[in-house]
């Protein structure tokens, strides 16, 4: 039963990725057809996004003793579907909200008058030079938490994420199968980035 696979927690998520896979497969299909969502996303991204939740929905299912075996198995596949129907929506919801919010125009008026373009120019250079030193500053020490608090490899697969590559070319740089990359990922890695996003 899959409820007995959720109880143990070992090796959970690889074992149920295979049991879920058709559903997340088939779930995310109606969603590639919405061409603005697909300008930020792709079959492979939402499929990870998919991931991301049935992970959590392992870490957060409470196993309740005066029900039955099988009924909480229905909880458990109920919160699965509930969680990447969700996360899903919200996607789509985003990003077409994001498109329906007017486009800036060349002007601002931060004291009182119009700037030229030149000028606004001008202080759009200085604002990603600020932004920039900032970005740099944070990422650099998150950079050296991530490295005091994960092991070689579950650092070298955050370096490999932070360079471009997805997770099968995580996989290929490191050397290990995808499935283990996810393991990685999802279980060990993502719980210590939780915080720097919360």
């Amino acid at each position: 039963m899959l409820i007995e696979i959720v109880k143990s927690k070992e090796n959970a998520f690889e074992k149920l990725e295979k049991h879920f896979k058709p559903f997340m497969l088939k779930t995310i299909q109606p969603f590639l057809n919405d061409k603005s969502l697909m300008l930020v996303e792709s079959r492979e991204s939402l499929y990870n996004i998919c991931l991301l939740k049935l992970n959590e929905a392992i870490e957060d299912f409470i196993y309740e003793d005066s029900l039955t075996p099988i009924d909480n198995e229905k909880r458990f596949v109920s919160m699965v579907v509930t969680y990447i129907r969700n996360i899903l929506v919200d996607q789509q919801y985003a990003i077409n909200l994001q498109k329906r919010k007017p486009k800036m125009a060349f002007i601002r008026i931060d004291d009182g008058f119009l700037e030229t373009k030149e000028e606004i120019d001008q202080i759009d250079i200085e604002d990603k030079k600020v932004c920039n030193v900032v970005q740099s500053a944070f990422v650099g020490e998150v950079i050296e938490n991530l490295k005091k608090k994960l092991d070689k490899m579950s650092f070298d697969i955050v370096m490999c994420l932070l360079n471009g590559y997805n997770v099968e070319g995580v996989a290929g740089q490191i050397g290990i199968s995808i499935t283990k990359t996810r393991n990685i990922l999802y279980n060990k890695i993502q719980p210590i980035a939780r915080k720097y996003v919360q």
